[in-house]
């Protein structure tokens, strides 16, 4: 598989303002912000994971929570929004990789279980709901 080639992306917006409006519960400078930076963090982390769908998900929701502290004014500066917009991005992808292993640990469980009764011929019918 191919690497995923990124451009450099040349900002063509004034973020000082659009920062100061959003501070103050702006809902449109907030989400002018956001598509600014959100393409970076979905960049970086198509790098790490090779998956589009994965990218998606996890710049998502760390786009969802970074939202509130900007609107709030709890972020300072871009690059403090920069930051921590990529902190969570990386946070949801170590936190949605942990899921997948506990979850492919579960199905091997799972697996090796009714391998077991098959091969002492009990019929068994289980529930098993994987969280």
């Amino acid at each position: 598989m191919n690497a995923p080639i990124l451009e450099h992306r040349v900002s063509n917006i004034d973020e000082g303002p659009l920062l100061e409006r959003a501070r103050t519960g702006d809902v449109d400078a907030c989400a002018a912000l956001l598509d600014e930076v959100a393409p970076d963090v979905y960049g970086s982390v198509l790098l790490e994971t090779r998956d589009a769908g994965t990218a998606e998900r996890v710049t998502h929701a760390a786009l969802v929570a970074v939202a509130t502290p900007l609107q709030k004014g709890e972020i300072a500066t871009v690059r403090e929004l920069r930051w921590r917009f990529s902190s969570l991005a990386r946070r949801e992808l170590a936190a949605m990789t942990e899921r997948r292993q506990r979850l492919t640990g579960v199905r091997a469980s799972i697996r090796h279980l009714f391998g077991l009764v098959s091969v002492s011929g009990l019929a068994v019918y289980a529930t098993v709901v994987a969280i």
